[in-house]
């Protein structure tokens, strides 16, 4: 059990306690005893003996007697002086008020480490987040959608008929390869097929952009949106157009960009050939090989069935579709 401040316990073992007790007051203690090793001192009061409460200071000489002839070790617990005491209240008072100060400073470390580390980790954060934010521009710059105009500074020479000045009259076998500012009819050959040979024969593209890879769509699309392709097959041939049709010519010089559109457009003309669709935000379904049934979704409306199929659909599946 704690003692209250100014108040001592020890323990004596059997023999010559050393007191010189009047009442419960000690009046001398002897040198060399049990009672001068602990630093008993005069003037303090003997308040219990093994537990006993001393309330009768003539029983205290009697049971200090027979406590130290029985053979056994017994408590004596003391009070000091009033001054003592005081002092003792303030020393117990001052290692509080320093543990509690202890402990405050204890809890301010605390708080600053995790601070510390929250900003760390937070920096941390902030780097990693800004190395993937400049790796997904680097990406992003890196993957340029093919254009439906030539780089700045990069012009455009038509190659027609020898003293045309303009565009042919549009055959009934003929397709119109819209680029920049140019219209140009290209005869379908034998097969109904176009190539990237033809075009370039007229657009002389791979003069000023070699190594371009060249892309036919039914529409021009806006910046931020999924560019769709009309079905290549092989590469570099288009083999479904519809005559008298006007189609949007892309170029595309970043060689994996290009690998990259083809092995997603080919995603879609496989879907599109056995009818099944993508998930489609609200729009011409034509783009991904299924003829529109809402005219105001479609992009040409009165041409659904030729631009569905030339962007992959199979046309065994809307043959008889009014």
């Amino acid at each position: 059990m704690a003692l209250p401040p100014g108040c001592v316990r020890y323990t004596f073992a059997f023999g010559a306690h050393g007191l010189d007790i009047k009442g419960d007051e000690v009046l001398t203690v002897i040198d060399g005893t049990q009672a001068a090793y602990f630093g008993v001192k005069p003037q303090w009061k003997l308040l219990m003996i093994d537990g006993e409460e001393m309330v009768d200071e003539t029983l205290i000489r009697p049971c200090l007697m027979r406590k130290s002839k029985s053979g056994k070790k017994y408590q004596i617990v003391f009070s000091k002086t009033a001054e003592e005491m005081r002092a003792d209240i303030a020393a117990q008072e001052a290692a509080e008020a320093a543990k509690r100060e202890r402990l405050a400073q204890e809890e301010r470390e605390r708080k600053a480490a995790e601070a510390e580390k929250a900003a760390a980790e937070a920096a941390h954060k902030a780097e990693i987040d800004g190395k993937k934010a400049a790796f997904a521009e680097s990406q992003a710059a890196a993957a340029k959608p093919a254009s439906t105009k030539p780089p700045e500074g990069v012009n455009i020479t038509v190659t027609r008929a020898e003293g045309a000045e303009a565009p042919r009259d549009v055959g009934d076998n003929d397709v119109i390869i819209k680029y920049v500012n140019y219209a140009e009819p290209f005869a379908l050959n034998a097969d109904g097929a176009l190539t990237q040979a033809d075009i370039d024969a007229v657009y002389s593209l791979s003069t000023v952009m070699p190594g371009c890879f060249l892309h036919l769509s039914v529409r021009e699309f806006a910046h931020d949106e999924e560019h769709l392709y009309i079905k290549e097959e092989p590469q570099g041939v288009w083999p479904s157009l519809t005559p008298k049709m006007t189609y949007c010519l892309y170029v595309q010089q970043d060689k994996a960009q290009y690998e990259a559109d083809m092995a997603r457009m080919k995603d879609v003309w496989c879907k599109a050939a056995t009818g099944e669709l993508p998930t489609l935000k609200e729009g011409c379904s034509c783009l991904y090989g299924a003829p529109c049934v809402n005219p105001d979704n479609c992009k040409d409306w009165d041409n659904r069935f030729a631009v569905a199929k030339a962007n992959g659909g199979n046309p065994n599946l809307f043959q008889n579709a009014a």
